[in-house]
């Protein structure tokens, strides 16, 4: 049965959730629109950034370097490796792979979409700004299953500050760049979450307006949405309430998407 405003405020929440999801995940392809033709590829594993840098020699010529060291803060330093191996069609034999320090980098990100990779090649410096290469759309729509955890703080009721556990099912429809998230929470509440959303390379970022069983309603927003093939995550999203409570919340979800 429908419990009071505690596990309807819960069920608005299906866009905040716990520290699992609160650090920003860089994996993507970046590039700088101005300059075709090179390009990062930057892949994450815990704080862990692993980037190849394709770019132009001296001589003009495609080349890549790679750099790889652990995220602190928003920046990661390390020395720029060139590799040069067997010749193309020719057996592969390991022993001819020579890895040779360039020299050093710096990729600094400003925030999840943006970053600026300022290096120095054998002796030549320079700057290159970055944002995420977006290549292809990408398509949320789609019924989901999952859960969250939220963070509240600042509410009416005392009842709903802290930690919020939840399940829920979801489903988003677009039209354009509209984005119209619906969400039952399992146990009882209806959400609906409205707004716009712009694609960033394999993310979205999204915000709007949301409304809620119970008169409770605000704005949402959130900078990092990744689209998996099976499943939807949501991180460093942000709800404020301006109805019915007066709560602030950050967090994320992870739901799978139902066939």
């Amino acid at each position: 049965m429908p419990k009071p405003r505690s596990l309807i405020l819960a069920g608005l929440l299906v866009l905040t959730a716990s520290p699992l999801w609160a650090a920003t995940n860089y994996q993507d392809w970046w590039w700088n629109s101005a300059q075709s033709g090179q390009g990062v590829n930057i892949g994450q594993q815990g704080n862990t950034l692993f980037a190849s840098w394709f770019t132009y020699d001296q001589a003009g010529a495609g080349t890549f370097l790679t750099l790889a060291g652990n995220l602190i803060n928003n920046k990661v330093t390390g020395d720029l490796i060139r590799t040069v191996g067997p010749a193309l069609g020719t057996p592969f034999n390991p022993d001819l792979v020579v890895r040779t320090v360039v020299g050093t980098a710096t990729l600094t990100f400003s925030d999840a979409n943006n970053a600026t990779l300022q290096s120095t090649v054998n002796g030549i410096s320079g700057t290159l700004t970055l944002t995420r290469f977006t290549f292809a759309p990408l398509n949320p729509v789609g019924a989901y299953l999952g859960g969250a955890t939220n963070n509240n703080s600042g509410c009416t009721l005392s009842a709903n500050n802290g930690q919020i556990i939840y399940s829920a099912a979801y489903g988003i429809t677009t039209n354009n760049n509209s984005l119209n998230i619906q969400e039952a929470v399992v146990g009882g509440g209806t959400c609906s979450y409205a707004g716009t959303y712009t694609q960033n390379g394999s993310r979205i970022s999204a915000s709007g307006l949301f409304s809620c069983t119970g008169g409770i309603g605000g704005t949402w927003s959130s900078k990092e949405i990744l689209l998996l093939d099976d499943a939807f995550v949501a991180s460093n999203l942000n709800l404020k309430y301006t109805a019915g409570e007066t709560c602030q919340s950050s967090g994320g979800i992870s739901a799978t998407k139902l066939q």
